[in-house]
């Protein structure tokens, strides 16, 4: 399913003519449930990780091939440059998709956000929770940002307390690259599940039920 397809977000108050307030709860359930099931996809969390997966291997390869054309002579450099422009090959392509799907995400979370604050109403919260697929993206996320947080902190420890000597100077800029595509893949996914589940949260939060504008009367 393309945005092209899916709900397009609510109408401009000045020009929401529900009939009543049932109407506007069907067609907000209806886009809810389709804007989710679309958002959550398992898939696109797989697709992400894969793009984060090429990108994580053409980075060393770049560095490899960059550090072979500064300290190589000669072949070496030459053979750097063709590292260092397979490794641009993978990590350009790689890039732009993971922007597009960035962009793509963005869009339909405002348009979530924007059918959820419309109105509340619990007894359909069940259609468009999808909490199976909130967890399969939260649970690898935090993982991922959890562990490229700690083997940060552990490389950065270990760069302070290195012999200046011993230190790899394309060594420590590979491995953080590494960890801060891997850190920033999981942080997007983590933040991505937890602001779904705020939206379900609000829906079953206590209190009165604001009044939904656009309703005709008469």
């Amino acid at each position: 399913m393309s945005l092209r397809t899916l709900p397009p977000p609510p109408p401009p108050p000045h020009i929401r003519a529900w009939r009543n307030r049932e109407a506007l709860l069907d067609d907000r359930a209806r886009a809810l449930e389709q804007l989710a099931h679309w958002w959550l996809a398992p898939h696109r969390a797989l697709l992400a990780w894969l793009l984060a997966a090429v990108l994580a291997v053409g980075w060393p390869v770049a560095v490899a091939g960059l550090a072979g054309i500064i300290t190589g002579e000669g072949m070496d450099r030459v053979f750097g440059g063709i590292y260092f422009v397979m490794g641009l090959l993978l990590m350009v392509p790689s890039g732009i998709g993971l922007g597009f799907a960035v962009h793509r995400d963005l869009r339909v979370s405002a348009r979530l956000n924007a059918w959820a604050e419309l109105d509340r109403h619990p007894p359909t919260a069940a259609h468009w929770s999808f909490r199976g697929r909130t967890l399969f993206w939260l649970l690898p996320s935090v993982l991922l940002c959890a562990g490229s947080v700690a083997l940060a902190g552990w490389t950065v420890y270990a760069l302070v307390t290195s012999a200046p000597a011993d230190l790899d100077r394309f060594g420590f800029p590979t491995v953080m690259g590494l960890l801060v595509v891997a850190g920033a893949v999981g942080a997007a996914g983590a933040t991505k599940a937890a602001y779904h589940r705020r939206l379900i949260r609000r829906e079953l939060g206590a209190g009165p039920v604001r009044a939904a504008t656009g309703i005709a009367h008469g």
